[in-house]
């Protein structure tokens, strides 16, 4: 009995000793709870702060921050190995149709995703036959089982120097829309937007439309912004003065009667200013129509921005103007409407300079206004969880049913200024949530990494559009993820 008892106190002075430490499998702990081995944790409904899960629906580890259930992951592991270019695919390195150097190709100074098609621009790009810099070019992508294949290269249909064919892509089904701000109408750079039909099955393009202003002057910029849904197309010219109001800005739009596109609608606001820039961005989907105005002074603050929307009337010949819409709290130098989609009922909308210190830098943030009848109210407002002033989140925003991607091209990564990131939110039903947090793996000082973002099911694809690549400056590149 003596040597239990005896047992027992050797025992009970070996814990008080490391009462502070507790270790399993090590006998020697120095923390406070050491283990030497694997740790495995399960799932827990307990929304306690401070509490660490397993879900198994997303496959990634998630913590309880005492609002909601955040990935603590970055949520990397559904959008595939970021490290690889198995995922990152290799289609990015696209045929270059030019044989010496070139000071820019701009490889994803534009890109769109829709019904498996995936177009970039290259506004930089060499013309067909070689020796046209800043000719400009766009290249066509579709998913095989090997994964996004380069299957045609959108050639500028009237190559001349400095055109930018490519500044702007906008797709539906199969119709493409190409910007070219710089093209050349009668020998003055007005600007064109050109309509291409694309056949899924032999991969062959059709230009089917050109498009112009139809009171055109030099360096409107007109198609620095398009977009096109079902039978109508859109093209911002975002620098053209407006009854004196130098810079102000106007869009196009026009619809399609067979395989003919008509100009339907000249739009500018009623209370533009100059340097507005009305026409910086569009969007189109069923009736309606948005349009930012980048610049627009709102309460006084300069360069806040302003995003209109349109609705086309019952005849379907024409656009109203509905509303205007601003941010929530304005401020100086936002630029609200850098980013702009517009899908269904649902409206997002980046101000990649929001927060709104005097010198312009702000974290930036995206807002989502959703359709309430003919009402569209603010229901969300995003922001990075690492974000910091200057990143320019917001400047690229992309939304498909449940999520949403966030270009934040100016975002630090490790030593590299400007590398660029992209951010993917996900609503699981009751909440917004960050879900991932994308970087390009060969990144490096000014790659621009998030300057266009597109998404479509399971399948991202970002931009990086000054990315250096095998010793092209300003190459740019792009990036297919999937879940």
């Amino acid at each position: 009995m003596k040597k239990i008892i005896a047992g027992l106190i050797c025992c009970w002075s070996l814990v008080s000793l490391q009462a502070q430490n507790v270790g399993i499998g090590t006998n020697s702990p120095v923390e406070k709870l050491e283990i030497n081995g694997g740790v495995k944790i399960g799932a827990s409904g307990n929304a306690n702060p401070g509490t660490i899960r397993w879900n198994a629906v997303k496959n990634d580890f998630e913590g309880y921050n005492g609002a909601a259930w955040v990935s603590l992951t970055g949520g990397k592991n559904q959008w595939g190995n970021q490290q690889s270019f198995v995922t990152e695919n290799d289609a990015s390195q696209h045929y270059l149709i030019h044989s010496g150097g070139n000071p820019g190709d701009y490889l994803g100074e534009s890109i769109a995703m829709h019904n498996g098609i995936a177009v970039a621009g290259a506004r930089g790009d060499y013309s067909s036959s070689g020796n046209i810099l800043y000719s400009g070019n766009a290249y066509l992508y579709t998913k095989a089982e090997e994964g996004w294949m380069l299957r045609r290269t959108i050639l500028n249909p009237t190559p001349a120097y400095g055109e930018n064919f490519g500044a702007a892509i906008g797709i539906h089904n199969n119709q493409i829309i190409v910007g070219a701000n710089t093209a050349q109408v009668s020998n003055v750079r007005k600007g064109e937007a050109y309509v291409f039909q694309y056949d899924p099955v032999s991969y062959n393009l059709t230009l089917q439309a050109t498009l112009a202003a139809i009171d055109g002057e030099e360096n409107d910029y007109y198609g620095s912004s398009v977009d096109i849904h079902g039978d109508i197309a859109v093209a911002g010219a975002f620098l053209k003065t407006v009854s004196g109001s130098v810079r102000a800005g106007a869009v196009y739009a026009y619809k399609r009667t067979g395989n003919s596109w008509t100009h339907i609608a000249y739009l500018t606001p009623a209370d533009r200013a100059p340097e507005d820039r009305f026409g910086a961005k569009v969007s189109v989907n069923g009736n309606w129509l948005a349009v930012s105005a980048i610049h627009a002074i709102v309460n006084g603050k300069d360069q806040a921005g302003k995003v209109y929307l349109y609705k086309l009337n019952n005849a379907g010949i024409a656009y109203v103007y509905h509303s205007t819409i601003t941010a929530p709290d304005p401020a100086t130098y936002d630029r609200f409407g850098t980013g702009l989609h517009l899908t269904g009922d649902t409206l997002v909308v980046g101000a990649p300079r929001y927060t709104g210190s005097p010198s312009g830098d702000g974290n930036g943030k995206v807002m989502l206004y959703v359709r309430n009848g003919d009402t569209w109210q603010h229901q969300h407002t995003f922001t990075a969880s690492d974000g910091k002033k200057g990143d320019a989140f917001g400047t690229s925003v992309r939304i498909e049913g449940q999520r949403l991607i966030v270009g934040a091209y100016r975002a630090k990564v490790g030593p590299n200024l400007t590398q660029g990131k992209a951010y993917m939110f996900y609503n699981d039903g009751s909440a917004w949530q960050e879900e991932a947090v994308f970087t390009n793996s060969d990144g490096s000082n000014g790659s621009h990494f998030g300057w266009g973002v597109a998404i479509e099911g399971n399948d991202a694809v970002i931009s990086a559009n000054s990315h250096n690549w095998q010793g092209y400056t300003n190459h740019g590149r792009i990036y297919f993820f999937e879940r």
